[in-house]
């Protein structure tokens, strides 16, 4: 209330982007003893004549922040062994950045005068082969400690040396067209799975393990998504999301946050097993619509499916005609000329009872066949059967213990839920009583199976 305008000078503030936290506390209860409601970020601070109203946002909002704060100085110049590029070319340009393995990643020239290019600011563990204009350049020595080491490395036309943190390439002789890379972030496959590459990624984002997300998350992931991916962010502004998204679309992924403000994630499954709760018309509040169904958000509207394309293998520059070196063989002009390989999994069976049966591609980033084949085949055992999407609401010490992405059943004499079905939590919505004492009333659960 600001009816003594003893607030107005929150005016004056800045509360965008500041972190929130919104705890309930019942009469009585020391304040020790408070639950926190919601944590997130402030959007803005609104301050009339009688009240000072604020608008929140859930921390996802923090993801719409750029990767890479590390940009191009543009200081190399032609008396130095700079990796700044000049001020015509970098300067202020971000540098780029990979999460496991990556294909044919055009690389960036940072010293023209040194022959010094740059495939990616943070360490790596491996540089498979470079490439220029698609032929392969040959290799010489091991990696390079330090960019001294590098320069010191005597080459010839055609070779090549490296450096790997930060992944550093210099070229000897005279370089023509387009210098690409294949190489490693992670040292082994375990760590270029789905949920470490999304966990350096929020780390490198300045989150942190155990406060910002869960280490739990990232176990549970790893079970149900053991496949290695690769992400390249290239040298322009990229938003962290932007990276994390494309992960995670690949393998059926999702990201949330919970009402304590951790960012949550993990692969989208049919629930299974053994219910965390069971929902019948006693637990299942009746405001008039015991059970809502809710209209799915997916490329088939709902509709099952009969086909489902995965592409894989991303290549970051493609390659075709006479971009190509003339001694490049044709099996490697075809792999050079697309930017991506696919694996589909269908069921022919599932049009001839759904007519409208949809065909759904997702673009991934897996780096072989198998993994993406597999990754196929899982999606269409997910989507080619019919699925209900519903909304009830339950009170609030029904839903205790219930988290995203938990399985529970619902079982009520209506929509063919006699017998009771399983359903994957999707969303959870607490609601305050109306007698504004702090307390969580109900909750409303958006359910999918």
């Amino acid at each position: 209330m600001n009816e003594d305008d003893g607030l107005s000078f929150m005016r004056k503030l800045a509360f965008d982007g500041r972190f929130l936290r919104l705890y309930q506390l019942a009469d009585g209860v020391p304040f020790a003893g408070r639950e926190v409601v919601f944590s997130g970020t402030v959007e803005q601070a609104e301050v009339s004549e009688k009240t000072v109203s604020f608008r929140l946002r859930d921390r996802l909002v923090e993801l719409q922040k750029d990767l890479q704060p590390t940009r191009y100085l543009g200081t190399t110049t032609s008396a130095g062994k700079g990796v700044e590029g000049t001020e015509n070319d970098l300067k202020d340009r971000p540098k780029p950045l990979a999460f496991g393995r990556v294909f044919e990643v055009p690389l960036v020239q940072v010293n023209a005068f040194d022959g010094l290019w740059q495939g990616a600011q943070n360490a790596i563990a491996s540089c498979e082969a470079v490439y220029s204009s698609g032929l392969t350049l040959t290799r010489v020595g091991a990696a390079q400690p330090d960019l001294a080491s590098l320069m010191a490395v005597t080459l010839t036309q055609g070779q090549y040396a490296v450096m790997l943190s930060p992944f550093i390439v210099r070229i000897g002789g005279k370089v023509t067209g387009t210098i690409t890379a294949d190489y490693t972030e992670g040292a082994t496959a375990a760590q270029r799975t789905t949920a470490q590459l999304v966990r350096r990624i929020l780390l490198f984002a300045g989150k942190v393990e155990g406060v910002d997300f869960l280490p739990a998350d990232i176990a549970a992931f790893d079970t149900v998504a053991p496949a290695e991916q690769g992400v390249w962010c290239a040298p322009e502004d990229m938003q962290i999301q932007a990276p994390l998204y494309r992960l995670l679309a690949g393998v059926g992924g999702f990201l949330t946050t919970d009402r304590l403000g951790r960012f949550r994630f993990g692969q989208f499954r049919a629930p299974t097993g053994t219910p965390r709760a069971i929902f019948t018309e006693i637990e299942i509040l009746d405001d008039g619509q015991a059970i809502e169904t809710l209209a799915t958000s997916d490329e088939g509207n709902g509709v099952p499916t009969s086909k489902v394309t995965v592409t894989h293998t991303q290549l970051w520059q493609t390659q075709d005609g006479s971009a190509v070196n003339g001694a490049v063989d044709d099996a490697r002009r075809a792999y050079l000329k697309t930017a991506t390989r696919s694996a589909v999994a269908e069921d022919a069976s599932v049009k001839v009872r759904h007519l409208l049966a949809s065909e759904i591609t997702f673009a991934s980033l897996l780096t072989n066949s198998t993994d993406a084949t597999a990754e196929a085949d899982r999606q269409l055992d997910l989507r080619k059967v019919r699925r209900d999407f519903i909304q009830i609401k339950v009170p609030s010490a029904a839903a205790v213990g219930i988290d995203l992405g938990d399985t529970v059943m619902v079982r009520v004499p209506l929509l063919g839920l006699d017998d009771g079905k399983l359903f994957v939590v999707t969303r959870m919505i607490e609601e305050l009583d109306s007698e504004d004492d702090g307390e969580i009333e109900a909750v409303t659960l958006e359910l999918w199976g």
